[in-house]
């Protein structure tokens, strides 16, 4: 309301008053407000939000928030989920996962969406095994799988967890802090919560610099990694029919480099392709001098999920196959059971169009949380490897031993072999040989070794 006088040039008082109906500027104002500080596809607050809800939070005695801190999860692979399926599948995923989340108490109306796979919380007045509390709650939604658009499919999650008072009042600081957290879950395998330590930053910093060598040894041909095989016998007859190829990486600027520290990295960096068909090749490569000196052993190759998602995969290995004239049947493709995490019809289409060129398919790792007796009765497979924490004092552990007999039954009855890995004496032989199981592998057998002293062995023989 505006309000001025009025002057008539004569003795009368007047005032002229204009009224404005500025509702509709209010609701204007209200929108754009709620747009700026809302995440249009699952009505989430977002980044902005969560950064003007911190500001306030810093603005209070620092004694106030002590026990408060923010969480940054990222899905893991969820680049692989829309290539598998589509975006507008990826979209509902993220949507129902908002609304899982929101059924936390503790971050109930205090989850924030980043933008793409990434979602944030904020949490005040928590201490101690509380926290921890809270972490695991969030795991524990991504440990039963989520239904889209009439489909089964399931998801795991990397958390990174930093504290206020880490941050000296500054809300970028600190949600760069959960995020080296969260980096450092995704390299350490994924599927896990990390609290942030200021021993993180040089960790960033060395997984940067790792990175920067990693693409580097690739692009330059792949030169300073070596297959090394180890490895795989016949239970009954004790002799060698397979071998397992791994990779080493000696680089020129960090010396070795263990594969629990550069594989993840290739992963995530997408390396893994170009590297996974160097290992490809070099391995086939070998096994066809195998054959050649009339050695009928095959060669069993991992591949990642992220190989496995490609669309050229069969003509990849059929490539490989076709340059080195080794027979089909000669290749192992060996995934982890952890693929099971992902959209299970979908690795059946795959894996059977593998299967269909002659390849032989193991599961590696059985037995370590992700797969069930159903997926082994529907997945195209070979082999199944048990994971070597099963085999691991399974001569002091009689339900250990039962369970693999169980297994190696069932397995039997369709036609899969099994293969035990991590044996290293003679007791765990002998209880492994008395359940029927195939083939064994482990250091009682031989640890890997390069191409060239695998060959002494192979020849010496």
């Amino acid at each position: 309301m505006n309000r001025s006088p009025v002057d008539y040039g004569d003795a009368r008082d007047a005032e002229l008053v204009i009224l404005t109906d500025i509702t509709v500027n209010k609701k204007t104002q209200e929108t754009i407000s709620s747009l700026a500080y809302s995440d249009v596809l699952t009505g989430l607050p977002n980044r902005s939000k969560l950064e003007a809800d911190l500001r306030k939070t810093f603005e209070l005695s620092s004694a106030m928030y002590t026990n408060s801190f923010i969480g940054v999860l990222n899905i893991d692979n969820f680049k692989l989920i829309n290539n598998m399926y589509s975006y507008s599948f990826g979209d509902a995923l993220l949507k129902t996962i908002s609304i899982h989340l929101n059924k936390i108490p503790e971050i109930r109306d205090k989850i924030y969406r980043f933008g793409g796979d990434e979602f944030a919380f904020l949490v005040k007045n928590l201490y101690g095994e509380q926290v921890y509390e809270v972490a695991h709650k969030v795991m524990r939604v991504f440990e039963s799988p989520f239904y889209i658009e009439g489909y089964e499919t399931s998801c795991t999650v990397s958390l990174g967890i930093a504290f206020l008072n880490d941050a000296n009042k500054d809300p970028d600081d600190l949600i760069r802090k959960a995020n080296l957290a969260l980096s450092d879950s995704k390299v350490s395998g994924k599927n896990k919560f990390i609290l942030y330590d200021v021993s993180l930053q040089k960790f960033q910093e060395d997984t940067v610099s790792l990175e920067r060598a990693l693409k580097g040894a690739v692009d330059e041909g792949c030169g300073e990694f070596k297959v090394y095989y180890q490895p795989i016998i016949d239970a009954k007859s004790g002799k060698i029919v397979a071998a397992e190829a791994l990779t080493r990486w000696f680089s020129d600027e960090y010396g070795f480099v263990s594969p629990v520290k550069f594989i993840p990295v290739a992963e995530q960096t997408g390396l893994i392709i170009p590297l996974g068909k160097y290992i490809l090749n070099a391995a086939i490569k070998e096994a066809k001098k195998w054959l050649d000196y009339g050695l009928d052993i095959s060669v069993s190759v991992n591949f990642s999920v992220i190989q496995i998602l490609q669309t050229d995969l069969v003509q990849t290995l059929l490539k490989a196959l076709q340059t080195y004239k080794l027979p089909a049947k000669n290749l192992i493709f060996e995934i982890t059971e952890s693929l099971a995490v992902n959209d299970i019809n979908k690795i059946i289409e795959i894996l059977s169009a593998v299967k269909q060129i002659g390849v032989r398919i193991a599961m590696d790792d059985f037995g370590t949380g992700y797969s069930s007796l159903n997926h082994l009765r529907r997945m195209p497979l070979d082999i199944v490897k048990i994971d070597r924490s099963f085999i691991f004092n399974i001569e002091f552990d009689p339900y250990t031993v039962s369970f693999v007999d169980t297994i190696a039954k069932f397995c039997h009855m369709k036609g899969t072999k099994i293969c035990c890995e991590g044996i290293e004496n003679e007791t765990q032989k002998s209880l492994l040989k008395s359940v029927n199981v195939d083939n064994l592998q482990g250091y009682l057998f031989g640890k890997p070794a390069p191409a060239d002293e695998f060959w002494k062995r192979l020849t010496s023989d």
